[in-house]
Order: C-alpha cells, then sequence, then structure tokens
C-alpha cells in the first residue's frame, strides 16, 4: 500500500510541474501558410526557428540569474558561518597554547598558524593547505543562444519520398517540429500547399510497467514464430 502511494505521489508531482510549464508557456504564434503551390508540398525560405522566443528566453535569463543570486547569497552566509567557527577554533587553540606556555615555556605556534586562514593580495581569505578562496571554486555560467535552427531552405516536391539524416542532436527532429509550427519561428517564411494533410507520428519511446512479451504484443494474441521475428528484428536475441 505504502510503495504505491509513494509512486502515485511522485508521478502527481511530476504531472503537475508539467501542467505548470505548458500552462505558463508563450502562446505560439501561427506562422505556417496554405498558400496554393503546385509544383512544393512543402516550402521553407530562409528559415530560423527557436524553441523559445525572444520574451521567453529574455524571462529565462532573468529567472537564472535570480538563481544564480540565491546560490551566491547562500554561499556568503556558509562563509561568514566557516570563519566565525574558525576563529572560535583559533580562539580555543590560544587559550590552550597560552596553559602550554605557562607550564612549559613554550608557544604553539605552529598549530595557530595551520588553523589560521592567511589573506591574498586583494584581502580574501584563503585556505592554507589548498590555496582555494573560502568561497569554493567559481563556476562559470553560459545562456546558451535560443536560436535552434538557422539559414533553412527546403522544399518538398509534390508525391516525393524525402529522408532527414543527421546526427543525434542535429536538428531533424526540430527540423519537422517546425514545419508544424511548434517552434517559435524568428524569420522567413513556412508554407504547406493548400489541400496537403499533415500527419506527424513523435519518435517518443516508452514502454509499460509489464513484461517484455507483454510490451510486444499489447493485447494481441502469442504466435511464438511472429513473435520470435519481432524479438529478432528488434535486436533483442541474447547473443553468447
Amino acid at each position: 500500500m505504502l510503495p504505491q502511494m509513494i509512486t502515485s505521489m511522485v508521478m502527481a508531482s511530476v504531472s503537475v510541474k508539467r501542467l505548470n510549464k505548458f500552462l505558463n508557456s508563450s502562446q505560439l504564434n501561427a506562422y505556417v501558410g496554405r498558400e496554393e503551390d503546385p509544383a512544393d508540398a512543402i516550402v521553407i525560405e530562409g528559415g530560423k526557428f527557436a524553441w523559445e522566443g525572444p520574451e521567453a528566453a529574455e524571462r529565462r535569463k532573468k529567472e537564472e540569474a535570480e538563481k544564480e543570486a540565491e546560490e551566491s547569497k547562500k554561499k556568503k552566509k556558509d562563509n561568514t558561518t566557516t570563519t566565525a567557527t574558525t576563529e572560535e577554533t583559533i580562539e580555543e587553540d590560544e587559550e590552550e597554547g597560552s596553559g602550554l606556555l605557562q607550564a612549559n615555556g613554550t608557544a604553539p605556534a605552529a598549530a595557530a598558524a595551520a588553523v589560521a586562514p592567511s589573506s591574498d593580495q586583494n584581502g580574501n581569505a584563503t585556505n592554507g593547505n589548498t590555496g582555494a578562496k573560502n568561497g569554493g571554486t567559481s563556476k562559470a555560467t553560459t545562456t546558451a543562444s535560443p536560436i535552434t535552427l538557422s539559414g533553412i531552405n527546403l522544399k518538398v516536391p509534390r508525391g516525393s519520398l524525402v529522408g532527414v539524416v543527421g546526427a543525434v542532436g542535429s536538428g531533424k527532429s526540430s527540423l519537422l517540429s517546425a514545419i508544424l509550427g511548434d517552434m517559435e519561428r524568428l524569420e522567413g517564411r513556412v508554407n504547406v500547399a493548400a489541400g496537403e494533410s499533415v500527419a506527424y507520428v513523435s519518435q517518443q519511446a516508452w514502454i509499460r510497467n509489464a513484461t517484455l512479451r507483454e510490451n510486444i504484443l499489447f493485447g494481441a494474441p502469442y504466435e511464438e514464430g511472429r513473435y520470435q521475428a519481432v524479438v529478432e528484428m528488434c535486436a533483442l536475441v541474447i547473443v553468447d
């Protein structure tokens, strides 16, 4: 019972986050034309597309800046706590050193020097063992350009079969999304000939919470020969 409740809560949390992101997204402006074209079914001229428009990009940069400011504030607070703890430790060592000086006539200068932080030329406290600033190593954050596709010129003649080939992450799916009107058009023209219908089957990999056989059959009756052929074609056969 408890594992099912935890799973349901996690799924609900993920769903709420996705709905929140979807409902807060900016509206897309329709840019795909439906003009008559006797020669070409799809035309893109001088296309430049992005997954987010200038307003969304500006909002994202603002959110990242706010997040970075909060992290910087938190680091400063942690550094203050660390410095206070170090000073308390030095005071304790000095008190112990005074006791040793009274007993032996010598001061533990080496111990105090090991605990005390040194300073660089700018007055920033550094750790004597590593030479790194107390603030930790700074991590440079760069904001990627919102432009996903640029300089796209494409013509698909009527009745033709076209394959889009490229490496992973090269923009094949983004190109199809641009034709469908699911991206932000920054520049250029997109036209799908009037009277032509568009069907799109996205590459969305997922499996059911079931066995491999049940995922392959998907409710269909089990046929040994056909099932083995599918397993082999999917490269799921274990080779010794």
